[in-house]
């Protein structure tokens, strides 16, 4: 067997594995383990709506996988650090998700799974700074920002969401 492979069972580990025990690769090592504790994947439903107000929108998380679940808050880019749980930048381009009661290590992947209007079909992209998680919508044609807060980009009452599945340290 290669060394590093993953294995269930004595069995090599080829496409999806399940398993009904832990999954364990080299060894002694879980497959995902960091220093002192063992490290958590998850996955959150990020919903985020827009307002009337040209410098507000709403967000709100509910757990998919492991994930978390935050209620909804306004936030308004004329006060970028004033949510509990969500900020959005003074421009209205990356809404911050802040409220996760573990720290985010790592963003595995972020899907676009639903828009209320056809107009909006954008990319997005998530990063972690200081164990949050940024998210930033891109045009795909122009790779312009879109700007959360404006209702020339996410008019009001406009849904979108999108799954991030994201690493934990706990």
């Amino acid at each position: 067997m290669a060394s590093g492979a993953l294995t269930v069972n004595g069995t090599l580990g080829v496409g999806v594995v399940t398993s009904t025990g832990d999954v364990i690769g080299n060894s002694t090592k879980y497959y995902l383990e960091g220093g002192t504790s063992r490290n958590v994947m998850r996955s959150m439903l990020v919903t985020v709506t827009g307002l009337t107000d040209d410098t507000q929108c709403t967000a709100e998380t509910a757990d998919q996988w492991n994930g978390h679940a935050l209620a909804v808050e306004t936030i308004d880019s004329d006060t970028p650090t004033g949510g509990t749980r969500f900020n959005i930048s003074s421009g209205g381009k990356t809404i911050t998700i802040k409220g996760l009661p573990v720290e985010v290590i790592g963003i595995v992947s972020i899907t676009p799974v639903y828009n209320s209007s056809g107009i909006l079909a954008y990319d997005y992209n998530a990063v972690v700074t200081g164990g949050d998680i940024g998210v930033t919508g891109y045009d795909p044609t122009t790779a312009a920002a879109l700007d959360f807060n404006l209702n020339a980009e996410l008019p009001n009452a406009t849904i979108i969401k999108f799954i991030i599945v994201y690493v934990t340290s706990t």
